[in-house]
């Protein structure tokens, strides 16, 4: 699959190698390999003779929150290249404008052979976009076209309000779904992907976990560093091709919808066995092909997808089993699909065979297991032979072995992959190694639960604080014997504070829970903390829904100017301050007061609506007190800069350093930070 890098080039390597390179070895993170992907796409339809495009279109968010920012980096050359970058007010509409570009090709006015799509958004965001999704997906690709579809996955929740696993949504939604283990394989299977998505019709996943987002390696740009091998689907005999319609009603959605869950994913598993991205260990002879008779004897084999399958090489190492021939020497085959959804079954089945046991490696739940399990249990219904026993979350006696729960790292698999290697493996070929230092905190507080120890185990933590001169540090206090909500934003921290914030929905939720509460409580009024990026994303509606129902709610839109969370980004759909204040008067909203550092960045004669007001931050008590006793719908928004842009805005010269020194006697300071 890889071929030999070129001699060292003479010139002097620049970071944009990364996109203008076609040749050798540049480095690069996760993240800005995806943004390459269309771009090496159209240089290889150019060679192809084909004159296409590309549109990147999504909504950021850990681990996909840079994809605006490195395009950025590289927009001059991505443009040239008629590679654009649109930056969705929130995921499915962001999702529809993707949809909207493999229509491109069939208007007359089209200025090219097709569109590349790429669209982006993290666990929750395909969550929310399961409506358009599988509406564009039923809709199909244009064959000079193609989508993918990344999803963003969080499975330590690092950084989200809950972990997510977007495998079962994409299958769900008919993707055929590839997952990446590094960097490299982002570029090629971001290929694979394209090509898969024009021979079946239909939009690929690309899974990428936060671990392959965040990687910055050396990859190979060459783009003859492999091919990809021409197929056939064949029906009746016929080579099959898939429709594309826009007309998504009766009978037709109906039509798309077999073609969708049938052809389309047998396609799909038909072009991934053509090709050679699956990774078999165990082979007699690795440079030869992967049939049967190439594979060596054992009775084990262990399937394992994405990154973890580096995790599961880490603990093989640890248990004395460090190369393919030491596997090989004692019966161990492993095998690594680049698919995960739909499981190819030729390549499953000539890796099964001759096992007595197979053992599935995944985070979260039985995703792969399940899909093994029942292509195995297939063959014993067609030819009545014996299945291969399957372990994975439990073993095959039933017994726990690896969590549904979490991020699976090394030392989470050790033990299990022990006990069960050593019903096949000679215990003298173990290692006998001391535990990695990484897994010692997780083994002493497993030995202390076991051992029943009488002190306590003691484990430090602290909660987490707003930067220096945050606006929320502030905005986010609120009268005493009020309560409020917490929502999406860099303000969720103020859930640890003693602020009488209890409470956060999904991102564009925030207050509708209110709406539910309020009939059923004897309080007849909440705050509720509204970011400005929120706001600009979804939360509006949240905002109608409570006004529709008559609640008794005061929304703080937190408006700091920028998505703080992703990188600061500046928020798609954002309306200024005296704008906004017409729009929540449009709405229904009773009374707004803009509360803001300096209020002489408004101008005399500057448009705000005839019920609001506009006062110093000073008066955020009163603001709120006044706020809170009048009925129905009111709004507060806190106009202050995000801290953590203003610095680096200062740094970068683009506004001007304050000159005024605060001094704070450490016997009165509150530790606010405001001064920084």
């Amino acid at each position: 699959m890889t071929t030999t890098d070129p001699s060292p080039q003479s010139e002097a390597y620049q970071l944009s190698d990364r996109i203008t390179k076609t040749v050798g070895t540049v480095a690069m993170t996760g993240i800005q390999a995806i943004i390459r992907i269309p771009l090496d796409q159209k240089r290889i339809d150019e060679q192809q003779g084909l004159r296409t495009a590309g549109l990147i279109c999504g909504y950021r968010g850990s681990p996909v929150g840079g994809m605006d920012q490195a395009y950025n980096q590289d927009r001059k050359i991505l443009e040239a290249n008629n590679i654009r970058f649109i930056s969705g007010v929130n995921e499915d509409l962001g999702a529809t404008a993707i949809w909207g570009s493999q229509q491109t090709a069939l208007e007359e006015s089209a200025l090219f052979d097709g569109v590349v799509g790429l669209w982006y958004g993290k666990g929750p965001g395909v969550d929310r976009s399961g409506d358009v999704l599988r509406h564009a997906n039923t809709s199909g690709v244009h064959p000079q076209g193609g989508v993918l579809a990344v999803a963003g996955d969080d499975p330590a929740c690092k950084s989200s309000t809950i972990a997510s696993a977007s495998e079962w949504a994409l299958a769900d939604l008919a993707m055929p779904t590839l997952y990446p283990a590094t960097v490299q394989e982002v570029l090629d299977f971001g290929r694979l992907g394209y090509g898969m998505s024009r021979f079946s019709g239909a939009w690929v996943g690309l899974k990428l976990h936060t671990n392959v987002a965040d990687s910055y390696s050396t990859v190979n740009l060459n783009l003859d560093r492999f091919s990809l091998n021409p197929v056939q689907y064949l029906v009746d005999a016929k080579p099959w091709s898939h429709r594309q319609s826009n007309t998504l009603i009766a009978p037709m959605s109906v039509w798309l919808e077999e073609e969708m869950f049938g052809h389309r994913l047998q396609a799909a598993k038909t072009y991934s066995a053509a090709q050679k991205f699956d990774r078999i260990i165990g082979r007699a002879n690795p440079d030869s092909s992967d049939s049967s008779d190439n594979l060596v004897p054992a009775k084990v084999g262990i399937l394992c997808a994405g990154p973890v399958y580096g995790e599961l090489r880490d603990a093989l190492a640890h248990l004395g089993f460090t190369s393919e021939s030491d596997l090989a020497s004692v019966g161990i085959r492993l095998y690594k699909p680049a698919m995960i959804w739909p499981l190819e079954p030729t390549k499953l089945r000539r890796f099964a065979n001759g096992l007595e046991e197979l053992i599935v490696v995944e985070e979260k739940r039985a995703f792969l297991e399940t899909q093994v399990r029942d292509l195995l249990y297939q063959d014993l219904e067609t030819s009545g032979r014996s299945p291969v026993r399957v372990a994975g979350k439990r073993d095959p006696d039933g017994r726990p072995m690896f969590a549904s729960f979490g991020a699976l790292l090394a030392h989470d698999l050790i033990e299990p992959l022990r006990r069960r290697l050593r019903e096949f493996v000679p215990s003298e070929r173990f290692a006998r190694e001391p535990i990695p230092v990484s897994a010692a905190p997780l083994q002493a507080a497993e030995a202390h639960n076991i051992a029943g120890a009488d002190a306590p185990l003691k484990i430090q933590s602290r909660s987490a604080y707003f930067c220096s001169g945050c606006p929320h540090n502030r905005s986010t206090v609120l009268p005493d014997g009020s309560r409020g909500h917490g929502g999406i934003g860099c303000h969720t921290m103020s859930l640890n504070m003693d602020r009488h914030v209890f409470g956060v929905t999904h991102m564009g939720g925030e207050g509708a829970q209110w709406v539910g509460m309020a009939p059923f409580v004897a309080d007849n009024h909440r705050f509720q903390n509204l970011g400005d990026g929120t706001l600009a994303h979804s939360g509006s509606l949240a905002i109608r829904q409570a006004v529709s129902a008559g609640t008794n709610i005061t929304y703080k839109i937190l408006y700091n100017g920028t998505v703080a969370m992703t990188g600061g980004q500046d928020a798609a759909g954002e309306i200024a301050v005296p704008n906004l204040t017409h729009w929540l008067q449009a709405e229904g909203v009773s009374k707004t007061i803009v509360v803001a550092d300096d209020t002489k960045k408004y101008p005399s004669g500057s448009s705000f609506a005839k019920n609001s007001t506009l006062v110093h931050r000073d008066k955020l008590d009163a603001a709120q007190l006044e706020l809170r006793d009048i009925p129905g719908v009111t709004v507060l928004i806190y106009d202050q800069a995000c801290a953590a842009e203003l610095r680096r805005d200062r740094k970068r010269g683009k506004i001007q350093t304050p000159t005024t020194r605060v001094m704070i006697d450490e016997s009165i300071c509150e530790g606010c930070g405001d001064c920084g």
